[in-house]
């Protein structure tokens, strides 16, 4: 015999899930101590449950394996709803399995229930999870868990609340087989198909847009966009899933939008092919891509994204790679469509941004000189804030480079925690882009980057203020105070407390591909505090115009 928490962790790694998150704490301890006694398991620590679960978001975006995340009663399990919700935003599987009070048992009131008298878990929790089950019954425990993996299919957490008196209860092995039936798929109509592929073809003036959804199928969207001849933009989340140096490609629209999709929309689309977006105020921004005479082909997973602002010709709900084999590339004969006349002039603010030479150094500056230093294997994240919409303005990415940001929540801290995640999942060079003010919310989750000698380099873009937020209250307000303000924060003496190397940047050209090299070489994270000129913005393609077209 043994507890619940040892057979559960024990049935959970024959399933081929061996990377467990979370923080200890007395309610869910039995699960910490049968992960020290369990062979072949790994347990990530770290410092806050949020960024633990936006962890777990980014070792499931390297790997596909389903993460689990242990969240002790109470403040464990109240921490963890940013992270939570971001996931259910992003259509993340994660088992989140809680350790609560025995309340149920004592009947009364206990520091920390999860029960109808405290916070409530189930109440609480709903929005931001398909599946939340209390376990009650000790020889059931391990089942009713495993069954959560198998109800997955929506692609959101799964919430199993297990309190303390189940999961340190000393029980027999279940004798339990289990086999998973494969997904059963879907051939979409022909004539539906047909009549995708006629307005597309009759287009005079067509627009695909790439989303988030795209990154399951990327070669197939390629594929897609070679055929139809359908210049391309991508939604900021989809950055990157087809090169931008593609002939099609308009780069990104949304917040940070291109010039380029600027230019190319200011004559209405005449039809839009929509794949994997929601159309939501962060992939449309300040530059309309679909007007009220746009013939709008929207497909997606998700039927609730359909018909909310922007009414659809044709809504298709489906994966994308249905949608792609059943496309059938044959039949049909597309123009080519190349938007010249959209490109003739610069997609950047600034056109000559990588030679701005001005003090203190430019923050497009500095994406310049991190782009032309990060090696061919290495990654690029961004956090959320000002420096995110430079990332999406300036950076080009192609086929070799890898992008990522979390826009399901836009969560400050976020791309720290997701850095450290996805590092995990396949040991890459990783580049974190952060602010200051996102580094004060979760950087001290760069000691579980140090336990784990991740190789993974903190560019901080630092300007002693919340510099979005400041931006907006000065646009929107006229407010010249700065909300967050503070005197610079010194990272490279930060670092150094830590064990690791920091380095000040102040100037162009102090970052190259010698000193990003080097830093990735060394197996363990390392800090560039960047001292950006805080004043320079993109112009009119940021999250606060959007806000205010939001109040008028």
């Amino acid at each position: 015999m043994d507890t619940v928490a040892k057979y559960l962790i024990e049935e959970l790694l024959s399933q081929g899930i061996d990377t467990f998150f979370g923080i200890p704490g007395g309610p869910v301890g039995a699960f910490f101590d049968a992960l020290y006694r369990t062979p072949n398991t790994k347990l990530i620590e770290a410092k806050h449950e949020t960024a633990a679960i936006f962890e777990a978001i980014g070792y499931y975006k390297t790997t596909g394996k389903v993460p689990v995340v242990l969240l002790t009663a109470g403040p464990g399990m109240t921490n963890s709803l940013t992270g939570i919700a971001s996931a259910k935003a992003l259509r993340i599987p994660i088992l989140v399995i809680v350790g609560d009070t025995s309340w149920e048992k004592r009947n009364h009131i206990l520091l920390q229930t999860g029960g109808p008298e405290g916070i409530n878990i189930e109440h609480t929790f709903a929005p931001h999870s398909d599946h939340i089950i209390r376990i009650r019954e000790v020889k059931s425990a391990v089942q009713q868990v495993i069954s959560l993996l198998q109800s997955r299919t929506n692609l959101s957490p799964s919430i199993a609340i297990i309190p303390i008196q189940i999961n340190s209860a000393r029980t027999i092995k279940p004798k339990v087989n289990y086999f998973y039936s494969s997904q059963t798929t879907y051939q979409i109509d022909d004539n539906l198909l047909l009549r995708v592929k006629s307005l597309l073809t009759q287009a005079i003036h067509p627009l695909l847009i790439v989303g988030y959804g795209a990154y399951s199928c990327q070669l197939e969207i390629e594929k897609l966009i070679n055929y139809c001849q359908v210049p391309f933009t991508t939604t900021p989340q989809a950055k990157g899933v087809i090169s931008e140096d593609h002939p099609l490609s308009l780069r990104t629209a949304g917040i940070g939008a291109s010039q380029w999709i600027r230019e190319y929309v200011k004559q209405p689309p005449d039809v839009v092919l929509a794949l994997g977006t929601d159309l939501d105020d962060c992939s449309i921004g300040t530059t309309e891509l679909i007007d009220q005479n746009t013939k709008l082909i929207h497909i997606d997973n998700n039927s609730k994204v359909f018909n909310r602002k922007y009414p659809a010709e044709i809504a298709i709900c489906c994966d994308l790679k249905t949608f792609c084999y059943d496309f059938k590339w044959a039949g049909h004969h597309f123009p080519s469509r190349l938007p010249i006349a959209a490109k003739q002039i610069s997609p950047f603010d600034v056109a000559d941004f990588r030679e701005d030479d001005s003090f203190p150094i430019a923050p497009h500056r500095a994406l310049a000189d991190i782009e032309a230093s990060i090696p061919s294997n290495a990654r690029l994240l961004t956090d959320i804030g000002e420096h995110m919409l430079f990332c999406l303005h300036y950076l080009t990415i192609d086929q070799q480079k890898k992008f990522s940001i979390d826009l399901g929540l836009g969560s400050m801290g976020s791309g720290i925690c997701q850095a450290i995640g996805m590092a995990l999942g396949d040991k890459r060079p990783t580049i974190c882009i952060c602010g200051d003010g996102c580094f004060q919310m979760h950087g001290m989750e760069i000691l579980t980057a140090i336990k784990e000698e991740l190789p993974i380099v903190f560019a901080i873009f630092n300007d002693a203020r919340y510099n979005m937020v400041s931006h907006g209250f000065n646009h929107t307000f006229g407010l010249n105070e700065s909300p967050g303000q503070t005197n610079y924060i010194d990272f490279v003496k930060l670092a150094e407390s830590l064990g690791i190397l920091g380095i000040k940047i102040e100037q162009a050209g102090e970052i190259s591909p010698a000193l990003i090299s080097g830093l990735l070489n060394k197996k363990v994270p390392s800090i560039l505090d960047i001292r950006i000129n805080k004043e320079i913005r993109i112009k009119g393609a940021g999250r606060n115009e959007v806000l205010k077209l939001m109040g008028e």
